[in-house]
């Protein structure tokens, strides 16, 4: 039903067999929550519900596996008891217990909250221990069953960012530093 392609080491477009075929699509209209405008995840949680993020709309929408819309989250409940809203987010995942972790690309943070939608803990720039630049544009976020965060940010090539269970900065993971050749540069 559509052309699918690699590209090959010098860089060229080489025809391939499509890897999977779809067998229908879902709209925010089909949803009953108006367009989608730029999604940029999807999780499957624990829990069987789907989390969509909806970026450009500011929300991630949460279904059940029928695409029975359950909740639409635009805004958590800060530790002080105010609202606070996502801003293009980019990424979720759900872990066992519920929680939820979001990329709010727009907002330059991670957030995890628990399942009532209540702030457990935010990462910013300020909590990386290293000059990133200017800008901490989180665009997916991940934890594994320990509680340790692994964040991807935009024009961060060091690595996928590791943090303990607490926010607290541990390092970079998985970035081979390349110390090319004077010939290599020719």
């Amino acid at each position: 039903p559509y052309v699918s392609y690699f590209y090959d080491f010098r860089k060229n477009a080489v025809p391939c067999p499509p890897p999977y075929l779809p067998d229908y699509t879902i709209t925010g209209v089909d949803l009953g929550v108006g367009p989608f405008s730029h999604p940029q995840d999807f999780h499957i949680g624990p829990d069987e519900n789907f989390y969509i993020v909806d970026t450009n709309n500011n929300r991630i929408v949460v279904t059940d596996k029928e695409w029975n819309v359950i909740r639409i989250i635009t805004t958590f409940k800060t530790q002080t008891g105010e609202e606070d809203s996502l801003y293009n987010p980019y990424g979720v995942f759900v872990n066992e217990q519920g929680n939820i972790y979001i990329a709010d690309y727009g907002n330059q943070r991670a957030v995890v909250l628990d399942p009532d939608l209540n702030l457990i803990m935010q990462i910013t720039q300020k909590d990386v221990e290293k000059d990133i630049g200017n800008e901490f544009k989180v665009s997916k976020i991940v934890a594994d069953k320990s509680g340790r965060i692994y964040l991807i940010a935009e024009g961060i090539m060091d690595g996928v960012m590791e943090f303990y269970s607490d926010g607290y900065f541990s390092g970079f993971i998985g970035a081979n530093r390349v110390t090319p050749n004077i010939a290599e540069y020719f």
